[in-house]
This record gives C-alpha cells, structure tokens and sequence, in this order.
C-alpha cells in the first residue's frame, strides 16, 4: 500500500526507523541513498513511468516479490472525478489474495470462494 501511494503521490518517504549506516556500507561512490526526509519522485531520465519493487520475505516460507508501475497520466481536460466505477455494484472493491501448492488446488480453492461470495450476494438481497 505504502509503494502505491508513493507512486500516486509521485514521493519518495523516509526509510522507517532509520538512525546510523552500516560503517562497511560506501553510499557515496554508489547509486543507492537513504532518505532521511519526503522528497519529490523525479521523473525516470528516458521519460518512462515511475516503478516500485517490493519485497517480502516471511519466516512460514512466503515468499513474494511485487513490481509496480505508476498508472498512465489521464486524457487531457479529463479529471480523476470524471471516471466511472466500471463494476455493476454499489459496495466496494477489494482485492483478494489466493495461493495454493497446485493449479488444481488453487482453481478449486476459487470456486469454493466464488461460491460462498455469490450465495451471500444471494442472502443480502
């Protein structure tokens, strides 16, 4: 969530908890800073969009890595506000994350899922 809004907010935070660096670690003849404040995102030089790559690595063995991309910038004269929620509903949207050792075991997995969410959809109305 924190890399997504950066992007949207086209800035860059400070690194959390950050206090001394490691004496072995050369930050001035490298690429590689900490940011010790917000500052502006620039523009990637070659004009493409920003990126972020994200990772996670959790002691139970899940692992995952996320690369993210800024969004395109809307039409000209076009406003965030101008857009409209392309899903036939009134509740909101979420993301839902599924994993499974096995494509077999994942497609099951969503099915059952599918199923519990529509026989709700069912029961709210």
């Amino acid at each position: 969530i924190k890399a997504a809004m950066c992007l949207e907010r086209r800035t860059l935070l400070p690194t959390a908890h950050f206090e001394n660096l490691n004496a072995k670690v050369d930050l001035a003849n490298g690429p590689f800073f900490v940011h010790g404040a917000a500052a502006e995102w620039p523009a990637p030089a070659h004009g493409g969009p920003r990126i972020a790559g994200v990772s996670s690595f959790g002691i139970g063995g899940a692992n995952v890595h996320m690369v993210l991309q800024e969004p395109p910038p809307l039409p000209a004269g076009e406003a965030a506000a101008d857009l409209t929620c392309i899903m036939p509903c009134h509740r909101e949207a979420h993301v839902i994350t599924l994993s499974a050792k096995s494509a077999d075991s994942l497609s099951r997995l969503a099915s059952g899922l599918a199923d519990f969410l529509e026989a709700g959809l069912a029961a709210d109305k």
